[in-house]
């Protein structure tokens, strides 16, 4: 993985001047994520203190998310030669959209109820203080897209609309392919949702039903991310206004589809016998935005 990532060989987190090896700040990345856990308890498994640990977490947080996690879109090149694979593997099992290469749907990620605008951060459906992300699922398990974060309150059609993922389906490459949402969602010439009629007919009811049954494995995406990193799950730190969740959770996104690339599986690619891509395929779309980096990571935020 600090390969892939092109980690130096040395990371220097600049505020405190810590230096570590690329394999130790990636292990102090993964075991923070794997599961809660203090800093104190972290002291002797790295032989570090609690504030060098921090430091250098927060850097990894910072640099990973700056060159790579927020830049996950669809890429048109990437998914050009694949699109009719997806279509087929969806189609396949039973789905009667044979167009639908993937699965839209927004996730609320519940956060430390905040100390000041608390409205807008809650979600009167979810009852709960959340940030809102919006994910394309392809059928191999992967995390195509995400946008975000936004307030808990925002609506998914809403989230659709600041996303500007339609202008990125406006290319030549998804002529003719669609993905498919949610009621949340409205239809669009790439976005297709459930028939929400007043008089909903026999076949009409029949294909909703048939494409529910295969759009609910974005879910398992949503559910793989916490599985594997289980402090997303774990409200009481992640307070939006003293530390950087939505980096957090992005980069645990980017993370989990290196994992699913490495393992070579996931329940969705299971589902839909379509196996994900290699780590270095996966990694290929991230080439563009590497070569308009400057040299050298970004220094840590406060």
């Amino acid at each position: 993985m600090a390969d892939a990532l092109h980690l130096p060989h040395e990371v220097r987190e600049p505020r405190h001047r810590h230096v570590v090896t690329r394999g130790e700040a990636m292990c102090i990345v993964l075991r923070r994520l794997a599961y809660p856990c203090r800093w104190a308890d972290l002291e002797g498994e790295f032989g570090r203190g609690q504030s060098s640990l921090c430091a250098i977490f927060l850097h990894m947080i910072d640099w990973i998310d700056a060159r790579y996690a927020s830049r996950m879109q669809l890429n048109p090149v990437a998914l050009g030669p694949r699109l009719r694979a997806y279509a087929d593997a969806v189609a396949a099992k039973g789905a009667p959209l044979d167009t639908c290469f993937g699965f839209l749907d927004g996730t609320a990620w519940q956060v430390c109820r905040p100390s000041w605008l608390q409205r807008e951060l809650y979600s009167g459906h979810k009852r709960y203080h959340c940030l809102k992300f919006q994910a394309v699922q392809l059928p191999d398990g992967i995390i195509a897209d995400l946008s975000g974060p936004w307030s808990g309150r925002r609506h998914d059609q809403f989230m659709l609309r600041a996303s500007q993922l339609e202008q990125r389906l406006a290319h030549p490459v998804f002529d003719g392919y669609v993905l498919y949402g949610d009621e949340g969602y409205t239809y669009g010439p790439n976005v297709a949702v459930p028939f929400r009629t007043a008089s909903v007919t026999e076949a009409q009811r029949a294909f909703n039903d048939d494409m529910a049954a295969v759009r609910v494995s974005v879910e398992w995406s949503f559910m793989r991310v916490k599985q594997l990193f289980a402090f997303l799950s774990f409200v009481l730190p992640q307070r939006v206004y003293s530390s950087p969740v939505a980096k957090v959770y992005r980069v645990a996104v980017l993370l989990t589809n290196m994992i699913t690339c490495l393992s070579a599986s996931s329940q969705a690619a299971a589902y839909f016998g379509c196996p994900p891509p290699s780590l270095d395929e996966f990694m290929s779309q991230f080439l563009v935005a590497e070569e308009a980096q400057p040299p050298g990571p970004p220094a840590a935020s406060a």
